[in-house]
């Protein structure tokens, strides 16, 4: 039975539980990215209908279909697709596991990485390891458990609203959702990024965080054929190099320093000289990459226009006209770094 349905033909409302994402009022309980609506349990079975679900849960679940859908999470996903089930049920799984890691990305910046949780339709984020420790020099022992992964939730609450709107994840939504000038491949770009940059948020191996936000990185602003090593301090300059830091702590020098770290582990399986201070500080590069691009999306419409905004900066160095007297850069630009503390770094 459950087979012959699988393969026929139809209108399919695909609805899956997620866990680690709470919603609230403040999002009126609901929240869409790009294809995937991300809906409370309650406000569902309310209004059933408007998702594409006629008949009512609590008689599916009465059936003899053996629908558990009060087991469900508190969180649901919904997407709606026309086809075959059996050859959409991998696609819509995939597409809600994407726009939990655009949803991800809104932590960065936001919170502290020691406090990120993981949105996932998957039960558990956390594991929980138990362990025996022996002093073989002597007769003592203990034993205990550890929680580790990401066990939070990420609120949409009216904190998390106000931030995101006075900064720029909202409007990131909006060009996802193809409402901006960008082109459809710079917004694909745009995607592919916000997706590295969640996952990066919400994994635990810090080698692993940190080479996805290296990829995110060069998925911004390097193209085919760029000497990787020169071109992303110089794109990377175009847009913070006005700021203090730049000279003080010396991001050029830093840029460089992340960038062969990150080929040691590609090419060589060598992960032992990438720190946590790495980690933090491409996650400031991109926040503010991130942050400048979407809210100037009309002078940043596109990778080129990226690149022709570097040369022009560029260009302009060369002329001696730097940081502030730029006649290039948008007065607009900012720039904010995240503050940690000693405890704060141990945790990560």
């Amino acid at each position: 039975m459950v087979a012959k349905i699988r393969n026929s033909q139809g209108s399919w409302t695909f609805i899956i539980p997620v866990y680690g994402l709470k919603l609230s009022k403040d999002t009126n309980n609901e929240f869409k990215v790009n294809h995937v609506t991300f809906v409370s349990k309650d406000k569902l079975f309310r209004l059933r209908k408007r998702f594409g679900v006629y008949e009512k849960l609590k008689e599916m679940e009465e059936s003899d279909r053996k629908i558990h859908c009060y087991e469900w999470s508190e969180t649901l996903a919904v997407v709606q697709r026309t086809g075959k089930a059996v050859d959409l049920e991998g696609h819509v799984i995939n597409l809600v596991r994407e726009e939990l890691d655009i949803l991800a990305l809104s932590q960065l910046g936001y919170g502290k990485r020691t406090s990120n949780a993981a949105p996932s339709v998957d039960r558990r984020t956390a594991e929980e390891h138990s362990f025996l420790f022996v002093n073989t020099s002597n007769k003592q022992a203990y034993s205990g458990f550890k929680t580790t992964g990401k066990w939070q939730d990420l609120s949409l609450n009216s904190r998390w609203v106000k931030w995101q709107k006075d900064l720029y994840f909202i409007k990131l939504i909006k060009i996802l959702q193809g409402a901006s000038v960008a082109n459809g491949k710079w917004t694909e770009t745009l995607s592919r990024v916000s997706r590295l940059v969640g996952r990066s948020q919400t994994t635990t191996w810090l080698p692993n965080a940190f080479l996805l936000n290296m990829i995110a990185i060069e998925t911004l602003l390097t193209r085919e054929g760029d000497k990787y090593s020169e071109e992303l301090p110089k794109r990377i300059e175009a847009f913070i190099g006005w700021v203090g830091y730049w000279k003080d702590d010396d991001y050029k020098f830093k840029i460089k320093d992340v960038y062969k770290k990150r080929c040691q582990y590609v090419h060589s399986g060598n992960d032992s000289d990438i720190e946590v201070k790495d980690l933090l500080f491409t996650d400031d590069i991109l926040f503010n990459l991130l942050y400048n691009i979407v809210v100037h999306i009309k002078m940043f419409s596109s990778k080129e226009k990226i690149v022709q905004f570097s040369d022009k900066v560029a260009a302009e160095k060369v002329l001696g006209v730097v940081g502030a007297k730029s006649k290039v850069r948008p007065k607009t630009l900012h720039f904010i770094s995240k503050k940690y503390n000693d405890k704060d770094l141990k945790e990560i």
